[in-house]
């Protein structure tokens, strides 16, 4: 009996976990702490998601709802125009900014501004509802520099929650030139709707 010739493409192996669609019709990864976007329509379902080095899948009740190349990026969002509300189709349009844009400019000024950035974004049940909030905070840079506001963050980071007034306020009082013993922040906390820890929340 003649073997069959072997595949050209080598055999992919899919990892599969459960998730639930958040608020913003974003669902998490655990494995890379990465936000990929369904249709808002299942906000509140649970899905399955079916994944490779390459390609996450979504599925709810045995149905593809989405499919995105994956993205290595740590706390970042892959997000489909279409799956938003047309409301918030129309914010992105008038704002020009996305969660990514806004983290990436906090990135480049220093990981404390970079995290109090993704922590307003992610406290709001949308993130377009924190872009003012992020936006003021960037633009906190013009009137004090970027290493004040990478000091002012670090500081609001050790209180119970931070934001932009909290990071202004520490400017403008020069709280920020004061010496403060460094504290490490909170351990990375896993994902749960109760939990609005160091990097996570839902």
């Amino acid at each position: 009996m003649l073997l069959m010739p072997l595949p050209q493409d080598a055999f992919v192996y899919k990892h599969q976990t459960m998730a639930k669609v958040k608020k913003n019709y974003h669902v998490i990864l655990g494995e890379d702490w990465h936000q990929y976007s369904v249709p808002h329509e299942y906000i509140g379902k649970e899905v399955k998601l079916i994944y490779d080095d390459d390609v996450v899948e979504v599925f709810h009740e045995y149905q593809r709802i989405s499919v995105h190349r994956r993205n290595p990026v740590r706390n970042g969002y892959t997000t489909i125009e279409a799956h938003m509300p047309e409301s918030h189709r129309s914010y992105l349009l008038q704002q020009g900014w996305t969660p990514d844009d806004l983290i990436e400019h906090g990135r480049k000024i220093g990981p404390n501004t970079e995290e109090v950035l993704y922590r307003l974004l992610n406290a709001k049940s949308f993130p377009e509802q924190a872009y003012d909030g992020c936006i003021g905070l960037l633009r906190l840079i013009k009137g004090f520099g970027g290493k004040r506001l990478e000091d002012a963050c670090g500081l609001a980071l050790q209180g119970p929650k931070v934001s932009y007034r909290i990071v202004k306020t520490i400017l403008e009082n020069n709280r920020d030139k004061i010496m403060v013993p460094k504290q490490e922040h909170a351990p990375m906390l896993p994902f749960h709707e109760n939990i609005r820890g160091r990097l996570a929340y839902n």
